[in-house]
């Protein structure tokens, strides 16, 4: 299937039946391909959180209690508007849409909560940034094995990328949130241009969740998978991203720091393992229909 056939539906007028199908209904099992709701909805939530942050900083101007909202709904559009995009590319839609809102304030509050903890342990200067890299993308691995061991069933490939980029838009836009309180509001916009190119804690954490419940292949979870090599590696090499993402080096930076050639490798190194992780996961569920 090509992009275009993909992206096919994302212009189409849908109505409240469509929006209540896209949230609700699951495939059945046995036909899940040709009963795949195509994406769409994240154009929709992109609008809308856009369009809601154009009025709370509208709204900011007169009343400035209302800046909370702004940096809350602003700190959210590229996260959470990726994160729908891969919940709607997984086909056999185990993730329903609740456990997907759920697991996005989980995310954030739980494991912000913990990643700002075991920084302080582990980061002792802004020199050691980079072993965020570590840290965090530890705390997020923790938070989706016990979403995966509290709901006893079987996950796939496709799920685990979804169940990866809800909690990580959560860690994502609460983390967000705070550097603009310590920074300004300047610093959302900087770190949206960056999370659109790069993916940032979405892409960071969505491919190895996503190999992890690769090698479930439909069992529930047992601590023995965390072996497998696949999933080590993923790990590994996405753990390697955080970090040179976080270094304090850019190659030859353009556009006053905002974007530069490791920008664009980082972009190219995300968005090639989550184009691979799709693949892998639609040829499993290809094998199981």
């Amino acid at each position: 299937m090509t992009f275009k056939e993909i992206f096919s539906d994302v212009f189409k007028p849908h109505s409240k039946n469509d929006l209540i199908k896209k949230l609700f209904v699951k495939p059945s099992k046995d036909n899940m391909i040709a009963d795949w709701d195509k994406p769409w909805l994240f154009l929709w939530v992109f609008g809308l959180l856009t369009l809601l942050t154009i009025i709370f900083y509208l709204g900011m101007q007169s009343y400035g209690y209302l800046i909370s909202f702004y940096r809350i709904l602003s700190s959210m559009i590229v996260p959470v508007t990726l994160s729908v995009l891969i919940w709607e590319m997984d086909i056999c839609k185990n993730i329903s849409s609740i456990d997907m809102f759920l697991l996005i304030i989980i995310g954030g509050v739980v494991g912000v909560a913990l990643g700002v903890n075991v920084n302080k342990i582990y980061i002792s200067s802004s020199n050691q940034s980079y072993l965020a890299g570590i840290t965090e993308e530890s705390v997020k691995l923790v938070v989706c094995i016990l979403y995966i061991i509290l709901k006893k069933r079987g996950f796939y490939c496709l799920d685990g990328l979804a169940i990866g980029a809800a909690v990580a838009a959560g860690f994502s836009f609460m983390e967000t949130v705070g550097y603009s309180y310590q920074y300004g509001t300047d610093v959302i916009f900087k770190r949206s241009f960056d999370q659109l190119l790069t993916g940032g804690h979405v892409l960071f954490t969505a491919p190895f969740v996503g190999a992890l419940c690769y090698r479930l292949w439909g069992r529930k979870f047992e601590w023995r998978f965390l072996t497998d090599g696949q999933f080590l590696l993923t790990f590994a090499i996405c753990m390697m991203e955080h970090a040179v993402h976080n270094m304090k080096f850019e190659i030859m930076p353009i556009f006053g720091n905002m974007l530069s050639v490791k920008t664009l490798l980082l972009a190219v190194v995300g968005w090639g393992i989550l184009i691979y992780m799709f693949s892998i996961g639609y040829r499993q569920l290809s094998g199981q229909s």
